[in-house]
């Protein structure tokens, strides 16, 4: 498939710029190819939009609950931990926003490399966005232990406690980034595979 053969017959889709059209199967390969990654980003845009709904939503529960409660009953440590988790939480919702954002912005009128790079980089497994992700994870893991050990101690040892709730957390985590990755692998390498064929195929 050559993807300066794509064919703009998506209606208000643009398809990227240098583009040409071509009859037979070759051509509709192309095209069904721009609208299967149409449809895939508005799913995620839709996705996205949940998400940070979401989590804005927690986060004002933490808000209310732990910094803006005036039970004088309310711990300090309470508190703190609250506003750790608040914060993390706030910032996931920012970031799904931030993204939500950016895909709405989307184009598809853009030269055909940029356009299949950007498109790439949506589609990876772990793009550069999710290193800011690992950030906020370690900000609620700490908010988290924090309210493990002080609320919820198994050992009489500190030192127990929080390697017992980070091998927890831990694999908690690698559980979910299992089965993220074997969605991913599922409905979003295929994609992946693709983009990278096209670009292979591309002139710079």
């Amino acid at each position: 498939m050559d993807i300066d053969k794509l064919k703009n017959e998506m209606g208000s889709l643009k398809a990227p710029e240098n583009l040409s059209f071509v009859q037979g199967d070759e051509g509709n390969e192309s095209s069904n190819f721009i609208a299967r990654l149409k449809k895939a980003d508005h799913k995620s845009k839709e996705k996205l939009r949940r998400f940070y709904i979401i989590y804005f939503v927690i986060a004002a529960l933490y808000l209310g609950l732990f910094i803006l409660n005036p039970d004088p009953d309310l711990k300090l440590n309470d508190r703190i931990n609250g506003t750790l988790l608040f914060i993390g939480i706030f910032l996931f919702a920012i970031f799904g926003k931030v993204q939500y954002s950016e895909m709405r912005k989307l184009r598809y009128d853009q030269p055909t490399h940029p356009f299949l790079l950007k498109a790439l980089d949506r589609y990876k497994f772990w793009p550069r966005e999710m290193n800011y992700v690992l950030l906020i994870v370690i900000l609620i893991n700490v908010g988290s232990c924090r309210s493990w050990i002080f609320n919820y101690p198994v050992f009489e040892n500190l030192i127990l406690d929080i390697i017992a709730f980070q091998v927890v957390f831990i694999m908690a985590m690698s559980i979910g980034l299992y089965f993220g990755y074997q969605y991913w692998k599922k409905y979003k390498k295929p994609m992946v595979d693709e983009l990278n064929s096209l670009l292979s195929e591309t002139d710079y």
